[in-house]
């Protein structure tokens, strides 16, 4: 498995350092330049942590964050004012494809005694490390967390 498909793509890497998230990962996006003739191209890579020189890209690089790091920001039940006791984080693969990371809370209506989910909120996107970053961004956003 490609690492590509396994940290967060360089869009809500991003969100995520403007919204204040800690600067520590393993990975990074880096802009890579080369020259081509008289002009210069840009382009975004994933890089590990360190340079050849053993300096952190940290403090110019943009987090690509793994999905473990990420599952260790992310609240095991839904935060907030309003916390609903007994909601649980979930994150799995969605039939037809993609990811879904979301907070639910289980349910038994007075009519039947089976459970059944209610979603709180929840995200999506084509790998697991993008679901769960943009399921932290709403987080961050609405205020239910500060980092």
């Amino acid at each position: 498995m490609k690492i590509e498909s396994q940290v967060c793509s360089l869009e809500p890497a991003q969100k995520l350092k403007e919204l204040g998230v800690k600067q520590e990962s393993l990975y990074f996006w880096v802009e890579k330049v080369e020259q081509v003739g008289k002009k210069y191209e840009y382009e975004w890579i994933l890089s590990h942590n360190k340079t050849g020189d053993g300096h952190s890209y940290a403090e110019w690089g943009i987090p690509a964050f793994t999905s473990a790091e990420l599952g260790e920001l992310l609240p095991s039940g839904m935060p907030g004012n309003n916390n609903i006791e007994g909601t649980t984080l979930h994150i799995a693969r969605r039939y037809g494809g993609g990811w879904i990371c979301g907070y639910s809370v289980h349910h038994t209506s007075h009519s039947s005694e089976h459970p059944h989910t209610k979603w709180l909120h929840y995200e999506c996107a084509d790998t697991i490390a993008d679901a769960m970053a943009k399921m932290l961004i709403y987080l961050i956003e609405n205020k239910l967390i500060t980092i």
